[in-house]
Protein backbone atom coordinates (compact mmCIF):
# COMPACT_ATOMS: atom_id res chain seq x y z
CA UNK A 1 0.00 0.00 0.00
CA UNK A 2 1.84 3.73 -1.09
CA UNK A 3 1.88 5.81 1.61
CA UNK A 4 -0.05 9.06 -0.44
CA UNK A 5 -2.87 7.09 -1.42
CA UNK A 6 -5.22 4.23 0.51
CA UNK A 7 -5.54 1.96 -1.97
CA UNK A 8 -8.41 -0.25 -0.24
CA UNK A 9 -11.09 1.81 -2.44
CA UNK A 10 -8.68 4.58 -4.41
CA UNK A 11 -7.60 1.95 -6.85
CA UNK A 12 -11.60 1.77 -7.77
CA UNK A 13 -11.36 4.78 -9.80
CA UNK A 14 -9.94 6.30 -12.68
CA UNK A 15 -9.47 10.35 -11.57
CA UNK A 16 -7.44 11.24 -8.19
CA UNK A 17 -9.47 11.70 -4.86
CA UNK A 18 -10.24 15.61 -4.91
CA UNK A 19 -8.15 17.66 -2.39
CA UNK A 20 -10.96 18.40 -0.42
CA UNK A 21 -12.75 15.37 -0.35
CA UNK A 22 -10.17 13.42 0.92
CA UNK A 23 -9.63 15.99 3.87
CA UNK A 24 -13.48 15.56 4.16
CA UNK A 25 -13.11 11.85 4.48
CA UNK A 26 -10.18 11.61 6.50
CA UNK A 27 -10.40 10.95 10.44
CA UNK A 28 -7.24 10.53 10.96
CA UNK A 29 -6.47 13.82 12.93
CA UNK A 30 -8.53 12.76 15.09
CA UNK A 31 -8.74 9.43 15.57
CA UNK A 32 -5.27 9.15 15.95
CA UNK A 33 -5.82 9.06 19.46
CA UNK A 34 -6.88 5.38 19.23
CA UNK A 35 -3.23 4.38 18.36
CA UNK A 36 -2.51 2.50 21.34
CA UNK A 37 -5.97 0.46 20.96
CA UNK A 38 -5.40 -0.18 17.39
CA UNK A 39 -2.20 -1.89 18.08
CA UNK A 40 -2.82 -3.79 21.25
CA UNK A 41 -5.95 -4.79 18.94
CA UNK A 42 -3.57 -5.94 16.22
CA UNK A 43 -1.23 -7.58 18.48
CA UNK A 44 -3.85 -9.50 19.82
CA UNK A 45 -5.02 -10.80 16.22
CA UNK A 46 -1.92 -11.89 15.66
CA UNK A 47 -1.40 -14.12 18.75
CA UNK A 48 -5.00 -15.54 18.48
CA UNK A 49 -4.04 -16.26 14.63
CA UNK A 50 -0.84 -17.65 15.77
CA UNK A 51 -2.34 -19.84 18.61
CA UNK A 52 -4.84 -21.38 15.46
CA UNK A 53 -1.67 -22.14 12.97
CA UNK A 54 -2.45 -19.26 10.95
CA UNK A 55 0.80 -17.68 11.51
CA UNK A 56 3.65 -19.10 12.61
CA UNK A 57 5.46 -18.03 15.63
CA UNK A 58 8.29 -16.42 13.62
CA UNK A 59 5.57 -14.63 11.83
CA UNK A 60 3.51 -13.47 14.83
CA UNK A 61 6.78 -12.15 16.73
CA UNK A 62 7.74 -10.28 13.92
CA UNK A 63 4.79 -8.68 13.58
CA UNK A 64 4.90 -7.72 17.24
CA UNK A 65 8.37 -6.46 17.21
CA UNK A 66 6.98 -3.85 13.85
CA UNK A 67 3.96 -3.11 16.00
CA UNK A 68 5.60 -1.88 19.02
CA UNK A 69 8.53 -0.43 17.34
CA UNK A 70 5.77 1.70 15.50
CA UNK A 71 4.05 2.17 18.95
CA UNK A 72 7.19 3.84 20.26
CA UNK A 73 7.57 6.42 16.80
CA UNK A 74 3.75 7.34 17.89
CA UNK A 75 5.05 7.93 21.84
CA UNK A 76 7.88 10.12 20.43
CA UNK A 77 6.38 12.14 18.07
CA UNK A 78 8.10 10.39 15.01
CA UNK A 79 5.73 8.88 13.20
CA UNK A 80 3.86 10.16 9.81
CA UNK A 81 0.60 10.47 9.67
CA UNK A 82 -0.57 10.89 6.61
CA UNK A 83 -4.49 12.25 5.72
CA UNK A 84 -4.63 10.27 2.17
CA UNK A 85 -4.50 7.18 3.84
CA UNK A 86 -7.44 8.38 6.00
CA UNK A 87 -7.62 6.71 9.31
CA UNK A 88 -5.51 5.58 12.05
CA UNK A 89 -5.81 1.45 11.31
CA UNK A 90 -4.75 2.66 7.58
CA UNK A 91 -1.61 4.48 8.59
CA UNK A 92 -0.54 2.06 10.83
CA UNK A 93 -0.76 -1.16 8.40
CA UNK A 94 0.94 1.14 5.54
CA UNK A 95 3.83 1.47 8.28
CA UNK A 96 3.74 -1.80 9.35
CA UNK A 97 4.23 -3.30 5.80
CA UNK A 98 6.75 -1.11 5.24
CA UNK A 99 8.88 -2.03 8.16
CA UNK A 100 8.29 -6.00 8.12
CA UNK A 101 7.30 -6.53 4.10
CA UNK A 102 5.18 -9.27 3.17
CA UNK A 103 4.08 -10.67 6.73
CA UNK A 104 2.79 -7.62 7.41
CA UNK A 105 1.04 -6.93 4.36
CA UNK A 106 -0.61 -11.23 4.70
CA UNK A 107 -1.27 -10.09 8.12
CA UNK A 108 -3.08 -7.19 7.24
CA UNK A 109 -5.53 -9.40 4.93
CA UNK A 110 -6.55 -11.07 7.62
CA UNK A 111 -7.04 -8.02 9.83
CA UNK A 112 -9.60 -7.14 6.88
CA UNK A 113 -11.80 -9.97 7.06
CA UNK A 114 -11.95 -9.79 10.73
CA UNK A 115 -12.90 -6.53 10.45
CA UNK A 116 -16.13 -7.25 8.41
CA UNK A 117 -17.46 -8.95 11.14
CA UNK A 118 -20.64 -7.23 11.99
CA UNK A 119 -20.17 -7.37 16.28
CA UNK A 120 -16.41 -5.77 15.17
CA UNK A 121 -17.96 -3.51 12.66
CA UNK A 122 -20.37 -2.34 15.19
CA UNK A 123 -17.71 -2.23 17.89
CA UNK A 124 -15.34 0.48 15.14
CA UNK A 125 -18.44 2.74 14.88
CA UNK A 126 -19.33 3.17 18.39
CA UNK A 127 -15.80 3.85 18.97
CA UNK A 128 -16.02 6.82 16.42
CA UNK A 129 -19.17 8.05 17.60
CA UNK A 130 -17.36 8.65 21.08
CA UNK A 131 -14.39 10.37 19.23
CA UNK A 132 -16.84 12.49 17.49
CA UNK A 133 -18.39 13.44 20.63
CA UNK A 134 -14.82 14.06 22.13
CA UNK A 135 -13.89 16.32 18.96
Amino acid sequence: MSQATNQSWGGRFSEPTDAFVARFTASVTFDQRLARQDIQGSIAHATMLARVGVLTDDERDTIITGLTEIQGEIERGEFNWSVPLEDVHMNIEARLTDKIGITGKNFIQGVRVMTKSPPIFDCLCAMRSTLLKLS
